[in-house]
């Protein structure tokens, strides 16, 4: 099964240039997402390295310049990837997570705003069986080595 979808020719048109990484018009939600948990871990890094070497008084515009220079562009490629996940149809958990992931992080977690928790409860219960099922696939073999035919519930309950 495929899974890569194609982009549309309205978005091609004018993102020619920020769509490099994707071969032929196609993308993949699992590359997406691969790439986008790394830009992810890029981000989360460079902000604590920001916060051990310029600790609130010692911030600056001149930092803030610096700074900006080297977040924007991973914000950028994270905002790029998210906007061709929309395109793309997700036809497994494991693409379904990827998404989850890209909206959770977009959600400001707001206790007074049910739409916000409705969200992020969603993300989380996505991200949850994914995982569960990750996991029960890797742990569903039987002693011939066959794998088990797994359902969704089933996978949860593992």
């Amino acid at each position: 099964m495929s899974r890569s979808c194609t982009l549309e020719p309205a978005y091609l048109a004018g993102n020619e240039h920020k769509s490099s990484n994707l071969t032929g018009h196609q993308a993949d939600l699992l590359d997406i997402g691969m790439e986008y948990m790394g830009l992810q871990l890029r981000l989360g890094a460079l902000t604590e390295a920001q916060h051990r070497a310029w600790p609130g008084q010692a911030w600056t515009p001149e930092l803030e310049k610096i700074w900006s220079q080297e977040v924007d562009p991973i914000r950028d490629r994270m905002a790029e990837l998210r906007r061709v996940a929309t395109i793309c149809i997700a036809t497994s958990l494991s693409e379904l997570r990827t998404k989850a992931v890209m909206l959770m992080e977009l959600t400001e977690d707001d206790p007074q705003d049910a739409r916000a928790q409705l969200i992020l409860s969603l993300c989380r219960d996505l991200i949850a069986l994914s995982e569960a099922r990750s996991l029960a696939e890797h742990q569903c073999h039987d002693v011939s080595g066959e794998r088990e035919q797994l359902t969704p519930a089933r996978a949860v309950q593992s």
